[in-house]
């Protein structure tokens, strides 16, 4: 466990470092994703009169609700439908553009709208994915993710001392605020890791998610063309008449079993090689929330056209259906989601008693710098390093950096 005293120094500047480049952007993410963690609950709050539901009659299907839509509502084209909670208790949502449109899952009755991407949750999720910047901010939250798995490994290798029997994890009273805060930021650190990194790991799959799945159907010795095929299902030219959305529904629970709940339907439209998508979960004891599955029909013949049940590696199953309830902490119901919810607001812990620990620290060297730089008799032809010289240098490095981006981005586009 022994290390020379310049491996600790480049592990320590490693550390700082991307704590500070990196820690704002991964607070940012840390605390909308803790807000997410509770978003159906939340949003309940802030739009009650959107989930207030009739509770006479049976809740009707998809087959069921949406031609009763469409006959109170003639001009509405349904492009999708979704169940607002995952049980059946809660208002049908409808996305029609840019609105989002609920109604009642039993009288079809139109309960409000509101516009997609401008209500609280909507624009809490776009912070978490991409800071609301288009395309680029996608991959800085994904960069960033990235350092802080750094921020994870380089952390405990520092709080690690050089024999076991030295080992100390625990918050000195005695001590004064300096002490005090060093400590609670190792002991967090320390306790959290495990929480933080698989929050870190499934965010930044999440991020990279197209290229994750494509490594996956590699590794299984597969084209990543079917996953095209799966993700962009089509129909078959038109032999007949189109099927009704009755029969599609009976395909569907024939194909994955009476117990499947369908989340969400996506219809074709006016597309003749569109299919109906359907995103499904079927019980299991873990995830909670159940096993994931795609699954689309031809809209001419009913045929099925993707299945994810079939059709993904046995390595993409796992990874389709546990990553998103390890990210949001579904995974074990309200205990896990509760440790998720903890969990992201770490970061930006760690943050703030990084900057105040590293601040004093900093303002120390830096005085010592310029009394040596006083004392140098070269020292009127050399500037001082002061922060805004450090700053300036980090971000051509940080232009560096991202103009090397933008070439690995390029290639991988062609």
């Amino acid at each position: 466990m022994t290390w020379t005293r310049h491996q600790r120094r480049w592990y320590g500047k490693w550390h700082t470092y991307f704590g500070i480049v990196a820690g704002i952007i991964v607070s940012v993410a840390g605390i909308t994703g803790s807000i997410l963690v509770f978003r159906q609950e939340i949003d309940k709050q802030l739009y009650p009169g959107l989930y207030r539901v009739s509770q006479s009659g049976p809740y009707r299907d998809y087959d069921d609700i949406v031609p009763l839509i469409k006959s109170r509502y003639p001009g509405l084209e349904i492009r999708s439908i979704r169940k607002a909670e995952e049980k059946n208790e809660g208002p049908y949502v409808v996305y029609d553009r840019q609105k989002e449109m609920f109604f009642d899952p039993r009288t079809g009755v139109r309960l409000g709208e509101r516009h997609a991407e401008k209500h609280f949750i909507a624009v809490v999720l776009r912070i978490h994915r991409f800071l609301l910047i288009p395309y680029a901010g996608r991959y800085l939250v994904g960069a960033s993710t990235l350092g802080l798995l750094i921020l994870v490994v380089t952390g405990i290798r520092l709080w690690l001392p050089g024999k076991w029997s030295r080992v100390r994890l625990s918050v000195s009273t005695r001590g004064g605020l300096k002490r005090q805060l060093y400590d609670w930021h190792n002991v967090i650190g320390v306790v959290t890791s495990p929480v933080v990194t698989i929050l870190a790991l499934t965010g930044l799959c999440m991020t990279l998610n197209f290229t994750s799945m494509s490594f996956i159907f590699l590794l299984d010795g597969r084209s990543p063309a079917e996953l095209l095929r799966i993700v962009m299902p089509k129909s078959e030219l038109p032999g007949g008449s189109p099927v009704t959305l009755a029969r599609l529904m009976d395909s569907t629970r024939a194909a994955l079993g009476r117990e499947v709940v369908v989340t969400q339907l996506s219809l074709p439209g006016n597309d003749p090689a569109g299919t109906y998508r359907m995103q499904a979960t079927v019980p299991t004891g873990l995830p909670h929330d159940g096993r994931k599955v795609l699954f689309a029909l031809d809209r001419h013949s009913g045929a099925v056209r993707a299945n994810t049940e079939t059709s993904l590696p046995a390595a993409g199953h796992i990874y389709f259906t546990w990553l998103q309830a390890m990210h949001y902490g579904t995974i074990g119901g309200m205990p896990t989601r509760i440790l998720t919810f903890i969990g992201g607001l770490i970061p930006f812990f760690m943050f703030l008693t990084g900057c105040l620990i590293w601040w004093p620290r900093y303002r120390k060297n830096q005085e010592k710098r310029d009394r040596r730089a006083a004392d140098s008799p070269e020292s009127g032809t050399k500037r001082p390093v002061t922060f805004l010289s450090s700053f300036r240098k980090g971000l051509r490095y940080a232009g560096i950096f991202a103009g090397a981006l933008a070439v690995m981005g390029a290639v991988y586009g062609l």
